[in-house]
């Protein structure tokens, strides 16, 4: 009977060590799947504060580009005025009369007739040099007479 108590107690042993290697081999499994999830837990961290970082950079530009694009917009706005005023210049130059520099013209030239291109404002005494000018600046010259 000695004997098979022996192999119980052997058997019981041998589980024994068995279950302990089991045990033991998975406290080693669960200290490295905790060492691999601080790792990740880690890796977690640097790209939160990367994407926190690329955020702020985005605000950053996006402040900037917005302060220029409202400088263009006020420079355009000023371009536009400006325009705007030579514009009206333009029309009031255009609304001047010239007949009393015309008459003055024909009387110190003695001709009965005389042209004025409004593009580059130069005055003709004589036909041939008048349609040749409103050719070039495409526009009707402007003829006075006596």
């Amino acid at each position: 009977m000695a004997k098979k108590e022996n192999k119980v107690e052997e058997t019981t042993k041998d589980e024994q060590t068995t279950v302990a290697e089991t045990t033991v081999k998975n406290t080693n499994d669960v200290y490295e799947a905790s060492d691999i999830i601080k790792e990740i837990a880690k890796d977690i961290e640097e790209a939160s504060k990367n994407i926190e970082e690329a955020a702020n950079n985005v605000d950053e530009t996006t402040e900037e580009i917005t302060t220029d694009i409202n400088e263009v917009s006020d420079d355009i706005k000023e371009i536009t005025e400006e325009i705007e005023d030579t514009d009206e210049d333009t029309e009031e130059a255009d609304d001047v009369d010239f007949n009393d520099e015309a008459n003055k013209l024909m009387e110190s030239q003695n001709v009965k007739e005389i042209w004025r291109c409004p593009v580059s404002g130069y005055w003709f005494t004589r036909k041939d040099y008048a349609d040749d000018q409103e050719k070039k600046a495409g526009k009707s010259l402007e003829h006075y007479k006596k």
